[in-house]
């Protein structure tokens, strides 16, 4: 990517539900339609629930739910307490860069959203695996370079082909963040935002 420092650190943050709202609004969204959520494991798929059939929708509806639910509020989700304060203090030290897995088609929206709310950093469209997109950044400097996101999954790719990259784990909802598998090997688990402030200033 141009204009990557290679002396500078380097923070890769995902959006949803990261700096983002995603859960709480989605659950809005779902509760308009007759639906809700439900949080007994950690993922969409099986736990969207037809609130008068107490069916569970399939995979495939889920996603595309998901993708709807994107296209209507990407311009409007609500931004997290204190991801804007404490991102603005680490932009002091750190090159920062979205990593955003939303449809490529609603990027612009996306990070015209994000800037309007004073976070006016890149954001780097992704699908599927972060892994590769987390490399190739890695690669360009020599600092350290640290990765936010609240899917276990990206941090285990991430840690088996990068394993210098420093991984943190938050997720702004509160019970999926409980029921989240993440081993502390692979990726440090925090609560807030100024927890993530506090390790992201120890590795520099």
């Amino acid at each position: 990517m141009d204009g990557i420092n290679s002396q500078l650190p380097l923070l890769i943050c995902d959006v949803d539900e990261v700096v983002l709202h995603f859960v709480a609004p989605f659950e809005t969204y779902l509760s308009e339609r007759g639906m809700y959520l439900r949080k007994t494991s950690f993922k969409l798929s099986g736990n969207i629930i037809n609130a008068d059939t107490g069916e569970s929708l399939s995979s495939l509806s889920s996603s595309a739910l998901a993708l709807q639910f994107h296209e209507e509020y990407v311009d409007h989700q609500p931004i997290i307490e204190d991801a804007q304060p404490v991102l603005t203090a680490l932009a002091a030290q750190f090159q920062i860069v979205f990593l955003t897995n939303v449809a490529a088609e609603l990027s612009m929206r996306r990070q015209s959203h994000l800037a309007a709310l004073g976070l006016d950093f890149p954001v780097l469209q992704n699908n599927g695996s972060k892994a590769e997109a987390v490399a190739q950044l890695a690669n360009i400097t020599t600092s350290p370079t640290i990765f936010i996101d609240d899917l276990p999954m990206h941090h285990s790719m991430i840690k088996s082909t990068s394993p210098e990259v420093f991984c943190i784990h938050y997720m702004a909802d509160s019970d999926f963040r409980k029921i989240a598998e993440v081993d502390q090997k692979i990726a440090e688990k925090a609560e807030d935002w100024q927890q993530i402030k506090s390790l992201c200033l120890q590795k520099i």
